[in-house]
Formats: structure tokens, sequence, C-alpha cells
């Protein structure tokens, strides 16, 4: 008689890309194009990378499923911008503008908001999930996933900023507590998944966010300002995942 046991392994792949880092792209002008930073975690200064030839970007997220750093501008036009460079190149034409501009990925598909509604990018246009209810006149500056959750950085601006979690079901938005911030026309929030940072920029200087409370804790100032977006970039490592090998050991039952 023969004894048959299934084998399961832990298999490993390694991830391509640029070293982690944070990055930034500034000065937002309605005219002038901007440049990509590498933004130092720990001081929150800014590294001048390259120019991106890109005007009014204000979304600015890593997509994990195509290894690839993306831009979204106002004008609704999506960008993968090279980590080395700064030099874009063209992913989606948007068929109409995306006012505010955040964009955030997960599992390959990309959210924003649109007039404080909750989109989804589906292939050639945004969907419509639903309002976020948030007070008129909410500006959604920043937008990442991270912890499980859909965070946004809303600006309303003489007021004081908020962290918000969205429902990616309904687009509602459900209000976390005051940064303590008042950023600039401008912002952008990230989440480094290694370190379970929560980072956001007000448009002049890197802040780390208490993702329960929102409160805000400044690092220090990026050098200049006119930060429009912030992302966090990993670096090549492993990520594990547990799957099935091919074949059964057999075993003869004495």
């Amino acid at each position: 008689m023969f004894r048959y046991a299934a084998v399961t392994a832990l298999c490993a792949v390694t991830v391509s890309g640029a070293s982690a880092a944070l990055y930034g792209v500034a000065s937002f002008s309605n005219f002038g194009v901007q440049s990509l930073y590498a933004i130092d975690p720990g001081t929150g200064l800014a590294t001048h990378i390259g120019a991106t030839g890109l005007r009014r970007i204000g979304g600015l997220d890593w997509d994990e499923m195509n290894n690839r750093l993306v831009a979204l501008t106002v004008d609704g036009d999506q960008f993968a911008i090279d980590t080395a460079t700064g030099a874009p190149t063209l992913i989606a034409d948007g068929s109409f503008g995306v006012p505010e501009g955040s964009i955030a990925f997960r599992q390959g598909a990309a959210y924003t908001t649109i007039f404080d509604h909750l989109h989804i990018w589906e292939g050639s246009a945004w969907r419509r999930i639903g309002p976020s209810g948030l007070t008129a006149g909410a500006d959604l500056s920043g937008l990442d996933f991270g912890g499980g959750a859909l965070l946004g950085l809303a600006t309303f601006g003489a007021d004081p900023d908020l962290l918000v979690s969205f429902d990616v079901s309904t687009g509602a938005a459900t209000p976390i507590g005051p940064t303590g911030t008042n950023a600039e026309t401008v912002g952008g929030l990230a989440f480094d998944f290694r370190a379970q940072a929560w980072y956001m920029t007000d448009g002049s200087s890197l802040l780390r966010l208490d993702p329960s409370s929102g409160v805000a804790s400044v690092i220090g100032s990026h050098g200049l300002s006119g930060f429009s977006a912030l992302a966090y970039v990993p670096s090549p490592g492993v990520v594990s995942f547990l799957c099935v090998a091919g074949a059964l050991i057999t075993r003869r039952r004495r």
C-alpha cells in the first residue's frame, strides 16, 4: 500500500523596480512643467531627478501590477513616469478632466475623485462609484491605499485639512480627524507599506500621519513649494506567497 501526501511550498517572486523611495512632483502650475523629485522620508528634503514635461499633475501612485509610477493630470491623462529621469509615457488619454487629480492603485485598478465622487478606471473611462458626502468645496488633494483602507487628504481652502477613509463600494467618505495642517492649493498622500507609515505633503513640507487620528507631525521642508502629489515606490525585493507543488510525495506503508 502507498500513502500519498500533498506538498505545499513557499514560493518567492523577485519584484523589479526602482529603489525604495518617496517621490513627488513640483511645482504645480497652469503654465510651467513639473519635475520629479526624490524625497528623503527622514528629513523631507527633495532632490531633483528630472523634468516630466507635464503640467498640472494632481496625482502620483505606484501601480504594483504593472510595476510603474503613474501620474494623473487634471486634464485626465495618465502617464508612466521613469523614476530615473522623470520622462513620461502616455498610458491613457482621458476623455474629460479630473479637477482634483489624485490617483490610487489597488491590484491594478485605479481610483480617483471627480467633483467629490469616487471613480474607478475601467480601461477607457472613469466609472462613478458614488458621492463622498463631504462638505461642499472639499478638494481631495491626496489618495492612497494602505493597511486595507483607502484614505484621502481633503483640503478646504482656508479651513483645516482633514484625513478621511473611503468605502470603495459606495464612495462614501468617513472623517478620521483633522491633520492640523492647512495645505497650499495642492498636496499629496502616500503609504509606505514596508514601514507601515503614512506620509503627506502640504505642498512645501513632508509630514507623517497618524491614520487613527489624522494628526500630522512635521518631518521637514522640501526646500521648495508647490508639491502636488506624493508616492511611495518599493525597492526590488522578495514577495512570498503560498503555492501548491506540482507533484505528490508517495510513501510505502510498512
